[in-house]
């Protein structure tokens, strides 16, 4: 049986949306006997992406420095969580008639279906250096169009994700798969891509792994008596974290019941720990490992998602199976995930309206996201695509 093979120039280490969703979509497919490869972890590209970060001024020159020094060290795999082989590319790649060149070239040839990462560099790098496969298909992880563009950093990456050189990559996929309703109409309205062609598969979770990965995780000075509000994502533009800021200090204004906890890193760290610093009802985490974050959700009352865009959104998702009603922007992702007015709300105004909802309770039967999200259905799709 031929390989089915994905490309992301990321390493597979990396804890972000995109790679926990082939991880796990990787490992299912291997264990119902498909063989599995993934080719990526490019450092090179990786470092280059930190320093346009700081060009873009999304991180510090320190924080530049001493992330590309980290890069070297990163782990290739996981063994407790990967069970498929990793090819990784490195600069030996480059030359025509290196080793290494060949064997991935070889890979590719003996795939018979390959699925890409949508950014804009893996594609061009595919197709300017791989073989033609048998099958191709796109997964939209990155957002194509970023709806805000006051930063600079939104400016060029729709300049570039909805210029004449991207629909030129998108036109060459067998398919092009999607995981919210947002995408599936820009792909045939802005790049006039037949709907055959587009097949939409939201995230999906293993529910069971779901809850075996739970670790429960003591937070020092959490108080029973207060209400409970959790963010987790990236401190960055793109998650909110102006909002949530402003957010917190308009709550603290006046007498109020809430304790607010944060997890994640990310560019806008030290804006956190100052805040931290200066409420006392605001409890800074860090970064945590995945099953520590899973068992946080147990402690908190209200999960805020202030994200400006996403493709999916795994935190509304993960939020809601462990029964905790989710308060998001109307954004793409999450207002296909949520039911609102039952698990949650859909803010249709800025930061004062999600304010205003911070105490509204919910009650609702988390097993609907179970069944509705289950990796069982999204791997039947995957199935139907590869058969």
């Amino acid at each position: 049986m031929k390989n089915v093979l994905f490309f992301n120039l990321n390493r597979i280490t990396y804890q972000g949306g995109a790679e926990s969703y082939i991880i796990d979509i990787g490992n299912k497919l291997l264990e119902s006997g498909r063989p599995v490869v993934y080719i990526g972890d490019f450092r090179i590209i990786l470092k280059l992406f930190v320093i346009i970060g700081f060009l873009l001024r999304n991180i510090s020159f320190s924080k530049c420095k001493k992330i590309i020094k980290e890069i070297n060290h990163y782990p290739v795999t996981d063994e407790n969580k990967i069970k498929f082989s990793i090819s990784s590319i490195t600069v030996k790649f480059i030359c025509p008639f290196s080793l290494q060149r060949r064997k991935i070239k070889s890979l590719v040839k003996e795939s018979a279906t390959i699925f890409v990462k949508n950014e804009f560099i893996d594609m061009m790098f595919f197709w300017l250096f791989m073989p033609k496969p048998e099958k191709k298909y796109a997964i939209i992880f990155t957002s194509i169009k970023y709806p805000e563009t006051k930063t600079f950093r939104a400016k060029i990456h729709n300049l570039f994700y909805l210029g004449s050189i991207y629909k030129f990559f998108l036109k060459r996929y067998d398919g092009l798969i999607v995981s919210n309703m947002a995408d599936y109409d820009l792909l045939i309205s802005h790049f006039k891509i037949n709907k055959e062609k587009i097949i939409y598969i939201p995230y999906g979770l293993d529910f069971d792994e779901f809850r075996k990965k739970k670790i429960d995780f003591d937070i020092s000075g959490l108080k029973e008596e207060k209400r409970k509000i959790l963010f987790v994502g990236r401190l960055e533009e793109q998650k909110g974290i102006e909002d949530l800021i402003k957010i917190i200090s308009k709550a603290n204004k006046s007498e109020n019941n809430y304790q607010f906890i944060i997890i994640g890193d990310g560019p806008l760290k030290e804006k956190i720990e100052k805040l931290s610093r200066e409420q006392e009802n605001v409890i800074y985490l860090g970064a945590k490992q995945h099953g520590e974050v899973l068992g946080i959700y147990e402690k908190a009352d209200i999960i805020v998602v202030l994200s400006r865009w996403e493709t999916f959104c795994y935190v509304a998702l993960e939020a809601q199976l462990s029964g905790k009603p989710v308060l998001a922007y109307d954004v793409s992702g999450p207002n296909e995930i949520i039911l609102d007015g039952v698990s949650g709300k859909i803010i249709k105004g800025d930061w004062k309206e999600m304010l205003k909802n911070l105490d509204v309770d919910y009650n609702f039967d988390k097993n609907y996201f179970a069944y509705k999200f289950s990796q069982d259905r999204v791997l039947e799709k995957y199935r139907a695509i590869l058969n």
